[in-house]
């Protein structure tokens, strides 16, 4: 189902067109032209003029007037930054990169398995060595990093989600929320009126599966 923009006041502002897109940072807005498998991301203004042509496999918002783009899979390909005309300020290089807060990025070298994370600036300068297993974006100049290992999962053994809980006690978020580049999944507390969970919920609509179970399921899916 093709996506559009809508205004605060349910204006359409930009006609049904894309295949995904994510909210706008910085006045660009990430849109993907085709579908999953063989689709391309790019980003447009506020008036809907595809500023920065669909290229990449992968893109995340603006910050600090750069965003992530991603050229391949999710093994292989690699990330760099462009600018808001489109350059590409720091090489595609990365095997995994976040985006820009306080000043600095995460990026991984190597692949998902055996990689390290560190730290670049907006120059593209390796400010903190490729030296950790896990990490988190700066924010009020602190990060959080993991060294060591996830525990050992037997082969052949479905596990259910925990939320990364072994992350959580280190005070990291889920895996699977620093991973998405998209920005797609929100990890929160509910009982923080003032999170960017609750703010999500008050603001879409959100569907959990069969509450009627009696399960009290935590997972909302935004409609």
């Amino acid at each position: 189902m093709p996506l559009s923009m809508t205004s605060m006041t349910g204006k359409m502002v930009i006609k049904p067109q894309f295949d995904w897109a994510a909210p706008f940072s910085e006045g660009l807005a990430g849109v993907q032209i085709g579908d999953d498998r063989t689709g391309k991301r790019g980003f447009i203004d506020k008036q809907g003029k595809m500023v920065i042509n669909p290229q990449y496999d992968q893109v995340s918002s603006f910050s600090a007037g750069l965003a992530m783009v991603r050229v391949g899979d999710y093994p292989t390909g690699k990330s760099g930054f462009v600018d808001k005309q489109g350059k590409m300020v720091i090489n595609l290089q990365f095997g995994w990169a976040g985006e820009f807060r306080d000043g600095l990025a995460e990026v991984r070298i190597g692949d998902d398995r055996t990689g390290k994370w560190g730290y670049v600036d907006r120059q593209g300068k390796m400010v903190i060595n490729p030296q950790y297993d896990s990490v988190t974006s700066f924010s009020d100049g602190l990060a959080a990093v993991q060294v060591g290992d996830y525990p050992t999962r037997s082969r052949g053994v479905v596990e259910k989600c925990n939320l990364c809980e072994e992350r959580l006690a280190r005070g990291l978020r889920p895996a699977c929320v620093d991973a998405c580049a998209g920005r797609a999944i929100i990890f929160g507390d509910l009982d923080d009126p003032a999170s960017d969970l609750r703010r999500a919920l008050a603001d879409r609509y959100a569907v959990r599966r069969k509450p009627e179970l009696g399960t009290r399921p935590q997972i909302y899916y935004l409609i």
